[in-house]
């Protein structure tokens, strides 16, 4: 998983600079720091260690710089600029049915528990070369079209504008029902292992259209104004010339 990756680094970091058990240089030179100036050497001494442990950490991982930059190449003209971007891992098998039909889900709130924000970021594409669920070797794209500036003027968050391209949906002979990101907001997907994208041609991306949020006041208005009211008819008792009506 990418993120304890991150952590690994700066364990590394840690355990290089400031850890006296090393006897790199018979002393920590952190430890060292704190007392007095550390010299160009030392400093130097520092930064070789760093990288070294790094590179020994991304060994370990199976990313290499070239892969990075291999992967770059391949996305730098499909991630469109603005775009709101996401990863949803999958396996290499199961790719083309949902590009066809969508990626099911069960919640329509689900653009950050589904999926995971993407971009062309050496700290993403590793992340993608490494992925953090299940290690995924084929990444689903999704590409949302960036808010217009009439909702952004509306005050409406990144959040909620993603969140309403899910779509409810019933797919009878799975007996399934729940949420789907259609085909046409899917530009493709990724291999990790030959770093090429394969893209969607249902891909067609339109300005989704969040409903209208419903304050708590206007919820319990309508529920008032849309319940019908019940007139009690008058019946009337005895002589209807001498007594009243009762209601």
């Amino acid at each position: 998983m990418f993120i304890v990756s991150e952590q690994k680094e700066s364990d590394i970091k840690e355990e290089v600079s400031g850890n006296p058990s090393k006897e790199n240089a018979g002393e920590s030179l952190l430890t060292k720091s704190t007392k007095e100036t550390i010299t160009d050497e030392e400093t130097q001494q520092i930064q070789q260690g760093d990288a070294a442990q790094l590179q020994r950490l991304r060994q370990e991982l199976g990313i290499e710089e070239s892969d990075v930059a291999s992967l770059r190449n391949e996305l730098r003209e499909i991630f469109t600029p603005d775009f709101n971007i996401a990863g949803h891992g999958t396996t290499l098998g199961s790719a083309d049915q949902i590009l066809q039909e969508g990626i099911l889900t069960g919640s329509k709130d689900s653009w950050d528990t589904s999926m995971i924000p993407i971009d062309l970021s050496d700290k993403s594409l590793r992340m993608i070369l490494n992925w953090p669920h299940k290690k995924a070797k084929t990444i689903i794209v999704v590409m949302v079209p960036p808010m217009p500036d009439d909702m952004k003027n509306q005050g409406m968050g990144v959040e909620r504008y993603v969140n309403s391209i899910f779509q409810e949906v019933t797919i009878e002979e799975r007996g399934y029902h729940g949420f789907t990101v259609p085909p046409k907001y899917l530009r493709g997907y990724i291999n990790v292992e030959t770093k090429k994208f394969i893209p969607n041609a249902l891909f067609d991306p339109e300005i989704p259209q969040p409903q209208k949020q419903v304050s708590h006041l206007e919820f319990i208005e309508k529920k008032i104004t849309d319940k019908p009211v019940e007139v009690p008819v008058p019946q009337a008792q005895g002589d209807i010339s001498k007594e009243e009506d009762v209601w």
